[in-house]
């Protein structure tokens, strides 16, 4: 790893990102603070480098907007103040990681999708500081989720963790093969297990389900699915053969089970589609549920590297 350098002129416009890179997004509050250090582990781990973004507006929001260049100039300060702690404290996380940080203009969504074109994972916080700073605050954290270019960490509940295994959802969409490749790849750099946890619900659950019993022979579909979820298995096996691997195949809710495994779990890692029991998880409510309620990070398989 290279030694960090001094610390980077902070200058709009200026650009340092590659396609290696971690990129974090913080706004000075507890939670981004969270997100800076994971962010700084996990580019140390993975023998990359970070840059540290600090988006701020130059607008205050009320009845109507406000704008100044007093005001913007204000904003600038402090998020200069924001960025040269960020690198203070990720150098002590990180002593042998190279490290930049900028200060940016603009909307912290906008700032954070265009950031994600140039990094190979986007990390922020799991709440913030509302519209103007806040990274994960109403839309911001929507839009981040749904549509950066590249997988996101969204560092929430046991933001620390370091037992336990990376569990991974899976449903044979090609997004969940992403989220496994992203699995193994934590998982090897953190030196443990993964989990991969197929769920399914019966097809037969709404209105008619007692007409269409008798049609409906549960054990075999349980036995097709197991199948076929263990044979998916049995080739991440062989593929990754210095991880170990475990399977976890469960009747239920997708978010439920994922939120009740985040509790042992040092990272859940999803897709950002897919079908069956992960139908539209980032899209509906099994995803805000899981980036709301999970009690450990979670690394979300996301952009161009999916195709999406």
């Amino acid at each position: 790893m290279c030694e960090p350098g001094p610390a980077p002129r902070l200058t709009l416009g200026e650009t340092h990102m590659d396609s290696g890179r971690v990129i974090v997004g913080i706004d000075g509050s507890a939670p981004s603070r969270a997100a800076l250090r994971w962010a700084t582990l996990d580019a140390s781990r993975r023998g990359t480098t970070l840059s540290v973004l600090s988006a701020y507006t130059g607008v205050i929001f009320g009845i109507r907007p406000i704008v100044s260049p007093e005001l913007e100039r204000a904003q600038r300060k402090q998020a200069e103040r924001t960025v040269q702690e960020a690198l203070a404290n990720a150098r002590e996380v990180g002593p042998e990681l190279a490290i930049d940080g900028r200060p940016v203009l603009g909307d912290p969504a906008g700032v954070l999708l265009d950031a994600s074109h140039s990094a190979s994972c986007l990390v922020v916080g799991g709440h913030g500081r509302g519209r103007l700073a806040g990274l994960l605050a109403g839309s911001v954290s929507q839009q981040v989720a749904l549509h950066a270019r590249c997988p996101v960490a969204i560092v929430r509940g046991r933001s620390d963790a370091a037992d336990g295994p990376v569990v991974v959802g899976v449903d044979g969409s090609a997004s969940s093969h992403l989220a496994v490749d992203l699995a193994f790849e934590q998982a090897a750099a953190r030196g443990c297990a993964v989990t991969i946890v197929f769920a399914y619900e019966g097809p037969f659950t709404g209105l008619g389900a007692e007409a269409a019993a008798p049609f409906f022979d549960d054990e075999q579909l349980r036995a097709d699915v197991e199948r076929d979820f263990s044979q998916a298995v049995a080739r991440w096996r062989d593929q990754h053969r210095a991880v170990q691997v475990d399977q976890t195949l469960a009747t239920g809710q997708a978010g439920s089970i994922l939120v009740d495994l985040s509790h042992e779990a040092q990272l859940v890692v999803v897709g950002s589609r897919g079908r069956g029991g992960f139908a539209g998880l980032l899209l509906g409510s099994v995803g805000m549920h899981l980036l709301h309620q999970a009690d450990c990070p979670v690394l979300i398989a996301h952009g161009g590297r999916d195709g999406s």
